[in-house]
């Protein structure tokens, strides 16, 4: 009984993760679907969308290297960074930033996220749950953005920019 559990709880996720993926960039038009805010960036397209208890959060970024999404501020410092790269799998980090560089937080929270590379870009989805970024009545979010040439989350950055989400 204890192994069927385990059985249908990881068939459970992975076909949970399945839709999510579904949901997310999957078909060659990031940013395009109905209800997501965007904004092209000078090298980076970055998109978003409050939804019931969640806020999903994408960027598109002209590299085979890693992206980054930064939560809160404007700035490294202080922003919960979420990291990604595609390298025959997906790799998927939360990081926080202190100072003018970030590591990767202890408790890492439970993120849904997609990742995929199409031979010119790195696209990276992911969604967090809204009340651990946004405040009631809270009409825009500070965000950083940033991408880097190498698969690995030690690289530094080639580009980075920031803007603020409007809800």
């Amino acid at each position: 009984m204890k192994k069927n559990l385990i059985v249908f709880l990881v068939l459970l996720t992975v076909v949970n993760v399945g839709v999510f993926s579904q949901n997310l960039e999957v078909d060659g038009r990031f940013g395009s679907r109905e209800g997501y805010s965007s904004e092209e960036l000078q090298k980076a397209h970055l998109f978003w969308k409050v939804e019931g208890e969640y806020l999903y959060v994408g960027i598109k970024a002209a590299t085979e290297g890693w992206v980054a999404v930064g939560l809160g501020s404007a700035r490294m410092d202080g922003s919960h960074i979420y990291m990604g790269y595609f390298d025959d799998d997906s790799f998927f980090e939360e990081h926080l930033g202190r100072g003018h560089s970030q590591r990767k937080v202890d408790n890492e929270r439970d993120v849904e996220y997609a990742l995929r590379y199409d031979d010119e870009f790195t696209y990276m989805e992911f969604r967090v749950p809204k009340d651990d970024y946004i405040s009631s009545g809270q009409d825009t979010l500070p965000v950083i953005v940033a991408y880097g040439n190498r698969k690995n989350f030690r690289a530094m950055h080639r580009y980075r920019d920031s803007t603020e989400l409007t809800f």
